[in-house]
């Protein structure tokens, strides 16, 4: 499906095995998005912020994990939530059997873009 799915979607992404790297409509920002599959669902993560940059300060993790749920509050496909590495991830989960290409579509467009956002607010860097 992600190769029958191309720029006519209004995505410019590049596919490396599990990563599909989608190229931001604005400039030349991007967001790698990591695709695996747990029992029957899809799962689309991308990564918002790296575990060292709380590592050291359990307050600014906790901090995080409230601007986290805040975010999950006004946003309605994407989940903020922190990976077994600790990390700051966004993900999206989805049904294996009942997943189509315009849906694929528009879950890599919102988790690039809301990845990418919530990434700028916290750090002012394109890193991920």
């Amino acid at each position: 499906m992600l190769e029958r799915l191309g720029s006519e979607n209004g995505i410019e992404w590049e596919m490396h095995g599990a990563v599909v790297l989608v190229h931001m409509t604005t400039g030349a920002r991007r967001q790698r998005i990591q695709i695996s599959q747990e029992n029957s669902q899809y799962v689309f993560s991308t990564l918002v912020l790296g575990s060292a940059a709380f590592r050291r300060r359990p307050d600014r993790r906790r901090r995080l994990a409230l601007h986290a749920w805040s975010r999950n509050a006004r946003t309605e496909l994407v989940n903020f939530t922190f990976d077994r590495a600790g990390r700051l991830v966004g993900e999206i989960r989805h049904l294996a059997d009942h997943l189509d290409a315009e849906e694929l579509a528009i879950y890599l467009r919102i988790l690039a873009t809301e990845g990418d956002r919530f990434e700028y607010v916290l750090t002012g860097k394109d890193k991920h």
